[in-house]
C-alpha cells in the first residue's frame, strides 16, 4: 500500500448513513444488497496457485511460506501428485477427498500426514483415487485470507495437469511461478505462461533453491529474455530469489535461541519473508480493497436512486416536466427490453450449445490424437498408469469446456446489457455473486446419482481449482457480466463438475481392468473417448439449460424491479405537478435539504473510492 494513502477504519461511517436513508425511503432492496456485500467483504480471501515443472521446489516453498517444514511432501521420490490446498481454519486438520461414494469419500484427520495421500511414493499413480487434499492451519499468515494451492508436478506443465491448472487461473487471484535455477525455462513452461497471459492478471516469479546455484542470477536474466519473446505481458514482471532451505535453517536457529540479528540476516538472504509480505500486501490486500470498492459502488448506485427521488420533488415547472418525460422514456425502454430480451437469450443459447458441442468434438479429437499408437508407447506394460492419465485428460476436457461455457454466457450477458442500456440500468463490481450464490448454482449442476457423491459434490469440484471455494477473484475483472449482476454465477465450475462426472464413470469401471493386458491399451483409450463424448455432451446440455433458466428468471425479476422504481418516480412527478404552489414550495425546500445531505454522501463516497483505487493502482509485486 502506498505510504501516502492512509485509509480510514473499515467499515466507513458513510455506508451506515446511506443505509439509514435507504431505510427511511423504503428502498430495502438496496439496503439488503449492501448488507450482503458488507458480509462478503468481511471475510476477504485470495488464492495463489503455485505452479512449476517437476522438482522445482514448489512444495518446499509452500511449506516455507506458511512456516511448516514437512507439511507438503517434498523430495524427488515423494513429489506431489494431487492438488494440495492450504488455507486458514480454526484448527490444524487434513481433509482427503476421494472418489468413493458418500461419507467414504471424505477422510478427516488431525494428523497432518499428507504423504500417503498426496505424494507419488505414498500414492503411486493415485491408486487411492484422491481428488484433492485440503489442509487447514490456524496461522496468522493464512488468517488474512491467503490460500495456497500446490499443483501436481508429475508429468510437467504440458500434460493434462497443466491444462487443468490453466483453467483454474481464470478465477485465481495470483499465479506463483517457480522457476528452476539450474537452467533457463523450457518450452512447456513458456507455452504454459503464454496461455496463462489470457487468464491471470497477477504473476509472481520465483527463482528457487538459490542457496545451491551460484549462477541463479544469470539464469533469471535469461528467463526474462525468454519471457520477452514468448510471454511479453510478463516480460517486466518482478522476480524474487528464494531458498526454502535457508528459511528452514533460520527457523531452526530461532528455536535454538541463536542471536536475533543472525536469524534476521539469514531470513533476508532466504527471501521468503519478502515473498510472503508481497503476497499479503499485493494479493490478499488487493482483494480486500477491491471488495471495499464494490461496497462503495453499490452505495453510489443507491445515492443515484435517492437523489432521483428527491430531485423529482425539488424540481418544479418545466424542469419537473422534463423529468416526467425522462421517466416516460425509461419506462418505454424497460417495456421494450422486457419484450425483446427473451428472444435474444434464446437465440444466444442456441448458438452457444452448438459452439460448445463443436468444442467438445474438437477436444475429443485432440484427446484421441494424444493417445494414438505413438502416445501409447510410454504406457506399454503399465495399463494402470494409462488409466490414471486418461482420468486426468477427462478432467482437462471438462476444465476447458468450463472456459468455453463461461465465455459464451458472458457474450450473451453483454448482448443483454446493450439491449437494456437505454433503460439506465447500471452495474458495478458490487453486483458480482457471493460464494454462497456460486455454491447454490453449482450444487444444482453437480447433483444427482450419476454425478459426484453427495457429501462433497460442490466442495470437491472446487477445491482443486482454488478461487471459487474462497470467493471470487477481483484481480482481472475487465467488464461486469449481466448474469453475475443478477446474483447468479456464470463463472461457477460446472465445466469442471462435468469433467469429474465423466471421470467418475471411468473410475467406476476400473476394477475389472486391474489385470489389463498390453493389447487392451487401445480399448481403454476408446472407452475413455466414448465416455467423454457421450457423458460430457449430456451434462453440457443440462448445464447450459440450467444457466439459461437462471438467467431468464433473474433478468425478468431485475427488469421488473427497475420497472417498479421507474413507475413510482413517474407517479411522484405527476403528484408534484398536481400539488398546490405552497405545497410544492414546502416539499421542494425539504427535498433540497435532503439533496444537500445526499451530495455530501456522494462526495465522501467518491473520495473513499479514489483512495482505494490509488491503492489498487499500486500493483507492483
Amino acid at each position: 500500500m502506498p505510504e501516502t494513502v492512509e485509509l480510514p477504519e473499515w467499515p466507513y461511517p458513510v455506508i451506515g448513513q446511506i443505509r439509514q436513508l435507504l431505510t427511511d425511503a423504503g428502498l430495502h432492496e438496496y439496503e439488503s444488497r449492501i448488507d450482503a456485500e458488507l458480509s462478503r467483504q468481511a471475510v476477504p480471501s485470495a488464492s495463489v496457485v503455485v505452479v512449476g515443472e517437476t522438482n522445482t521446489g514448489k512444495s518446499s516453498l509452500v511449506n516455507a511460506i506458511v512456516g511448516r517444514e514437512g507439511l507438503v511432501p517434498v523430495g524427488p521420490d515423494v513429489a506431489t501428485n494431487v492438488h494440495v490446498i492450504v488455507r486458514h481454519g480454526p484448527k490444524d486438520e487434513m481433509i482427503v477427498y476421494r472418489e468413493s461414494e458418500g461419507a467414504d469419500g471424505i477422510l478427516r484427520s488431525d494428523e497432518l500426514d499428507l504423504e500417503p495421500w498426496a505424494s507419488v511414493s505414498g500414492n503411486p499413480d493415485n491408486q487411492k483415487s484422491v481428488r484433492a487434499v485440503e489442509v487447514t492451519l490456524d496461522l496468522p499468515v493464512l488468517e488474512s485470507g491467503l490460500t495456497l494451492i500446490d499443483t501436481p508436478g508429475v508429468g510437467g506443465l504440458d500434460t493434462a495437469h497443466g491444462r487443468i491448472t490453466l483453467a483454474a487461473l481464470a478465477d485465481a487471484d495470483a499465479l506463483l511461478f517457480v522457476a528452476d535455477p539450474d537452467r533457463p525455462m523450457i518450452q512447456p513452461e513458456l507455452d504454459f505462461l503464454r496461455l496463462a497471459t489470457e487468464r491471470i492478471g497477477t504473476v509472481v516469479f520465483v527463482c528457487s533453491k538459490i542457496d545451491v546455484q551460484a549462477g541463479w542470477g544469470q539464469i533469471m536474466e535469461e528467463d526474462r529474455q525468454l519471457l520477452a519473446a514468448n510471454a511479453r505481458r510478463f516480460a517486466d514482471a518482478p522476480w524474487l530469489g528464494v531458498s526454502s532451505t535457508l528459511e528452514s535453517t533460520a527457523a531452526r536457529w530461532e528455536r535454538e535461541g541463536r542471536p536475533a540479528a543472525d536469524v534476521a540476516d539469514l531470513r533476508q538472504e532466504a527471501g521468503v519473508d519478502e515473498l510472503r509480505s508481497r503476497l499479503l500486501r499485493h494479493v490478499v490486500d488487493r482483494v480486500a480493497f477491491a471488495r471495499r470498492v464494490s461496497v462503495l459502488q453499490l452505495c453510489q448506485q443507491a445515492i443515484e436512486v435517492l437523489e432521483q427521488r428527491q430531485q423529482a420533488v425539488a424540481d418544479a415547472g418545466p424542469t419537473l416536466a422534463e423529468q416526467l418525460k425522462r421517466e416516460e422514456e425509461r419506462l418505454a425502454a424497460l417495456d421494450a427490453a422486457s419484450a425483446q430480451w427473451p428472444l435474444r437469450v434464446s437465440d444466444g443459447f442456441t448458438l452457444l450449445r452448438s459452439r460448445l458441442q463443436n468444442q467438445l468434438a474438437d477436444l475429443v479429437k485432440e484427446f484421441g490424437r494424444r493417445y494414438g499408437d505413438s502416445g501409447l508407447e510410454p504406457f506399454m506394460g503399465h495399463p494402470d498408469t494409462l488409466e490414471e492419465s486418461l482420468l486426468r485428460e477427462v478432467n482437462a476436457v471438462g476444465a476447458e469446456l468450463t472456459l468455453g461455457l463461461r465465455n459464451g454466457v458472458t457474450e450473451i450477458e453483454v448482448d443483454i446489457l446493450e439491449l437494456i442500456a437505454p433503460a439506465g440500468i447500471e452495474l458495478t463490481e458490487a453486483d458480482l455473486p457471493s460464494a454462497a450464490e456460486i455454491a447454490a448454482v453449482q450444487a444444482t449442476l453437480t447433483g444427482g446419482p450419476d454425478h459426484l457423491n453427495e457429501g462433497g459434490k460442490v466442495r470437491n469440484v472446487r477445491l482443486a481449482y482454488s478461487a471459487v471455494a474462497q470467493g471470487m477473484s477481483f484481480s482481472g475483472i475487465s467488464h461486469l457480466a449481466f448474469l453475475a449482476a443478477l446474483g447468479v454465477s456464470s463463472v461457477s465450475f460446472f465445466g469442471v463438475g462435468m469433467g469429474f462426472g465423466a471421470l467418475l464413470a471411468i473410475a467406476e469401471a476400473k476394477g475389472h481392468r486391474k489385470q489389463a493386458k498390453l493389447q487392451e491399451l487401445r480399448p481403454l483409450v476408446q472407452e475413455a473417448l466414448q465416455l467423454t463424448q457421450s457423458k460430457l455432451s449430456l451434462q453440457l446440455q443440462e448445464a447450459v439449460l440450467q444457466i439459461q433458466r437462471q438467467l431468464e428468471a433473474e433478468a425478468r425479476n431485475r427488469i421488473k424491479e427497475e420497472h417498479r422504481v421507474a413507475a413510482e418516480t413517474y407517479q411522484r412527478c405527476q403528484q408534484q405537478m398536481a400539488a398546490s404552489s405552497s405545497d410544492q414550495a414546502s416539499a421542494a425546500a425539504a427535498a433540497n435539504e435532503q439533496l444537500a445531505i445526499i451530495e455530501n454522501l456522494r462526495l465522501r463516497c467518491a473520495k473513499r473510492v479514489e483512495e482505494l483505487r490509488a491503492v489498487l493502482a499500486d500493483a507492483t509485486i
